[in-house]
């Protein structure tokens, strides 16, 4: 859970702890199946602005987290 709030988060944080989570998400999305893993089973919804849930795909957080950091 700690991985996907950071991911959709996209904290831009410069402390020590920040930069060691981010190395750490980093690497492991680029040695495991996590990316695979997360994009297929995990289910993101917003509130739109007729106060309904909209599904959001996981892929546009974790692109913009890999574009942002990768």
């Amino acid at each position: 859970m700690g991985i996907i709030r950071y991911i959709i988060e996209n904290n831009y944080g410069e402390s020590t702890r920040i930069l060691a989570k981010r190395q750490l998400i980093l690497k492991l999305l680029e040695t495991t199946n996590l990316k695979t893993f997360l994009i297929n089973n995990t289910s993101y919804y917003e509130w739109n602005q007729n106060n309904q849930l909209t599904a959001i795909p996981f892929s546009t957080y974790l692109n913009l987290f890999l574009s942002s950091h990768g």
